[in-house]
């Protein structure tokens, strides 16, 4: 962490805020809270968006505009078919019609 912080601000690009508490986000990365995953079953339904401003504006400072316009596309993508698997831009040429030319 010290060596990412050192070239950050050495590289004049970045500012890290002097009250940036590093040591609570090593401790995050090395200890972060996680659940066995088959514990969890997911679903995939309308976001709580009153919850959602609520834990992220409220008690995380994000912006409420960009909170609800996030809901607003996700309840909009979820009418809307699974993303196409990348084979399916292309067409199989079948094998058969493949010629070799001699050299």
């Amino acid at each position: 962490m010290e060596k990412i912080i050192e070239h950050l601000t050495s590289a004049g690009k970045y500012t890290i805020p002097p009250d940036w508490s590093w040591e609570e986000a090593r401790r995050l990365f090395l200890s972060a809270e996680v659940s066995d995953t088959k514990d969890v079953q997911f679903t995939w339904d309308k976001p709580d968006e009153e919850g959602l401003v609520e834990f992220l504006c409220k008690q995380k400072g994000f912006s409420e505009d960009r909170v609800k316009s996030g809901c607003a596309k996700l309840i909009k993508s979820k009418g809307k078919s699974a993303q196409g698997r990348m084979d399916s831009f292309f067409t199989k040429v079948p094998t058969n019609t493949i010629t070799k030319k001699k050299v």
